[in-house]
């Protein structure tokens, strides 16, 4: 269900003060008698404290209704009315609609949700200043399984009625701002807050020339499809265990808290259907199916010719540079990797990701983590003599800047400038340190306190997450790393996590956790150096199963909503593989999971991963070889677009069979300088570079 944190807590307070679903019910109570907000919540979530005090308003007029970006927008003014300077934080929330066909159709509703937020300058006593917070519509569409559109079910629909945007010190105050806006008075009110007549502005749909209500209220057709024009549809129907056996599990419903309230399930049994989920042994090889007519393997160009017959001349990655996913000459380069190279590319994740001789791309260091580089100090990949080499005995040799806050005290902030800046310092350390992917940030919820990587993550809210989440990743673009955020998706344990079923209705999963990841894919929109438009470039997926069925493997998750839907473009790692039962090769492949990360690749695959093993298999297979092309265009693209290539030159040469294979270049400008170079020095990193002129002189 998607009632996680405050979306519990304050619906179902609301819920008491309507009185309305059986809200007041002992059940869920911590005090066996009934249900109380006071007796279950110390500290709201959004609340805050200051050295100062602060008035909000928003301003008369001010909201707009962008229908061409389906968006929106108000302005608040912020006052400091207290005696000293400081910074305030506008929480803007949002209560939709709970309607009849909502009950009907099991669509659940949250009584408060953060919908944008903003920090203010540092205002001196009696200072004020106004701030426009944003709004992107999609993220207040409600997911409905059962809506028909377009000849498919489901999809996001907006209802008639009043939509209440609301500000306030926290989710509770602002839920107080509209009860009490709608005529209720029987609140509870935390110590020292209080109604702000200022601070609600009801904006009513129904009669809006951009809606198209049918006759139970219902636009369904405002959000048939993605921002890339993707049709949005049910991708995770065998997500909930009913899909497997009708009626088994009941899910916590606003419309009847004391019967739908959560309980323990004890015996479930494996149904039909999930065997080769349960076993990791989803996809099936086979011969049949469509190649696409430009994947091909191994293709060495200098033995055609053009137009004028003159002979070509194979490509290498640094001619690549910067280049957009949709350049259509990507298939010139992708068709030079030979079917080797892009088999073993796969299980050979490890700590690094391989080289490919055909087209000059070096091996590529990834680290750990959200709260800084945890893995290799900056002498790690130095070189030992030279300009730029690092001694041994320096006291920073084996620095490591694994000392950024934890990520929730970060998300306390509410400061997105802070965030792009932490990208930005990111960035620079691995432009020192020679690691061009970096696996952060952390991107999943906090569903539960006793979830030991919640330091890792920075709320319970999907929206926080988002906006905190792409902001940070914007910075690190900056400067050409490739922040991959982890760990998508579903990752509510620590412990035990490998394999873990964790079941789910779509709606839950939709609003909650892949909302948090959504803005990475869609929203970013950073304009490199020459001129395109990028969004995040890596991601880490989860340890964990999406139902039955591991995420690695789950075509809808990995395939059809993140790539398809939400157009993701870059790499994508598995989590580091301890087991080879719980992931295999082929079902990561199949649904466009670039590499896994794994150490010992060679002894899986003549274990667990024998029929990945089995080259003949993988090329006969016309999907195999569809999926490993198009794995290719996305690692590519993703180090072509990173501080990985800074210092590669088109027509230089990288030698993958040195041992020492990072060595260092002073660049002073000209073709060779990279993304994201260092402040006060331009330098880069390279990967053993011969000049093929110089190759050919000593031939």
């Amino acid at each position: 269900d998607i009632y996680t944190g405050y979306y519990y807590y304050e619906t179902r307070y609301a819920d008491c003060v309507i009185n309305f679903g059986n809200a007041n019910s002992n059940k869920g109570s911590s005090t066996s008698e009934a249900w109380k907000y006071e007796k279950e919540v110390s500290y709201p979530f959004g609340y805050g404290l200051s050295y100062t005090t602060f008035s909000q308003e928003i301003v008369e007029d001010s909201f707009y209704f962008d229908n061409e970006h389906k968006s929106l927008s108000l302005d608040v003014k912020v006052t400091n009315t207290g005696e000293v300077a400081g910074k305030d934080v506008i929480e803007l929330y949002v209560q939709n609609p709970y309607t009849a066909y909502d009950q009907e159709h099991n669509v659940e509703k949250s009584a408060i949700q953060l919908a944008g937020f903003a920090k203010t300058n540092t205002l001196n006593p009696q200072q004020s200043q106004t701030l426009t917070i944003e709004v992107d519509l999609k993220y207040l569409a409600s997911y409905d399984k059962t809506i028909n559109h377009d000849g498919v079910t489901g999809g996001y629909i907006l209802e008639k009625g009043n939509y209440y945007f609301a500000i306030g010190n926290g989710a509770h105050e602002a839920l107080n701002n509209i009860l009490s806006q709608r005529g209720f008075d029987n609140l509870y009110h935390a110590e020292g807050s209080q109604i702000n007549d200022k601070g609600v502005y009801q904006w009513d749909i129904s009669n809006l020339e951009a809606f198209s209500f049918d006759s139970n209220g219902v636009e369904s057709m405002y959000f048939t499809k993605s921002e890339n024009g993707t049709t949005i549809k049910n991708q995770m129907e065998d997500v909930d265990y009913n899909y497997f056996k009708e009626g088994t599990i009941t899910y916590l419903s606003r419309k009847d808290w004391h019967n739908t309230f959560p309980v323990s399930y004890v015996g479930l049994e494996e149904m039909a259907g999930m065997k080769d989920y349960l076993d990791s042994n989803v996809y099936k090889f086979t011969t049949s199916g469509k190649v696409d007519s430009n994947v091909k393997f191994g293709v060495d160009h200098s033995e055609d010719y053009d137009e004028n017959n003159e002979p070509l001349v194979n490509a290498d990655i640094a001619s690549y540079k910067g280049r957009s996913f949709d350049d259509p000459n990507w298939d010139y380069l992708l068709q030079q990797i030979t079917f080797d190279e892009a088999w073993k590319f796969s299980p050979y994740g490890g700590t690094k990701c391989i080289g490919f001789q055909s087209v000059n791309a070096p091996e590529v260091w990834q680290i750990d983590g959200p709260n800084g580089n945890v893995n290799r100090g900056y002498s790690a990949n130095a070189p030992t003599v030279g300009y730029l080499a690092v001694s041994k005995s320096d006291p920073n040799a084996n620095y490591l800047s694994c000392d950024m806050p934890c990520e929730p005290m970060i998300a306390a902030t509410y400061n997105v400038e802070l965030l792009e800046e932490e990208g930005e310092i990111f960035g620079e350390d691995t432009l020192w340190s020679r690691n061009p992917i970096m696996w952060a940030p952390g991107m999943n919820l906090h569903r539960s306190p006793f979830n030991s990587r919640n330091h890792e993550y920075y709320s319970e809210d999907p929206i926080l997450t988002n906006i905190l989440g792409k902001t940070f990743v914007k910075g690190g673009l900056s400067k050409g790393v490739i922040l991959s955020a982890k760990h998508f998706a579903f990752n509510t344990q620590e412990s035990y996590r490998e394999g873990l079923c964790q079941f789910m209705e779509e709606q839950s999963a939709r609003e909650m956790e892949l909302r948090a990841y959504q803005g990475l894919s869609e929203d970013i929109n950073y304009i490199n150096d020459s001129g395109n438009e990028i969004n995040a470039l890596g991601l880490m997926s989860s340890f964990s199963r999406a139902g039955v069925c591991g995420v690695n493997a789950h075509t809808g998750l990995m395939k059809n909503i993140l790539r398809k839907e939400w157009g993701f473009k870059g790499l994508i790692s598995t989590d580091m593989v301890v087991a080879g039962n719980f992931f295999n090769p082929q079902d990561s492949v199949i649904n466009n999971v670039t590499f896994m990360a794994t150490s010992n690749a060679e002894n899986l695959l003549n274990s667990y991963w024998t029929d990945y093993n089995n080259k003949s298999l993988v090329k006969s297979d016309p999907n195999m070889l569809q999926a490993l092309y198009e794995n290719m265009h996305f690692y590519m693209y993703a180090l072509a677009n990173s501080n990985a290539l800074n210092g590669l030159a088109p027509g230089d040469v990288v030698d993958l069979n040195t041992k020492s294979w990072w060595e260092w270049v002073l660049i002073s400008g000209g073709s060779l300088l990279g993304v994201g170079s260092i402040t006060l020095m331009s330098f880069a990193l390279y990967h053993e570079l011969k000049s093929a002129k110089e190759e050919q002189e000593n031939a």
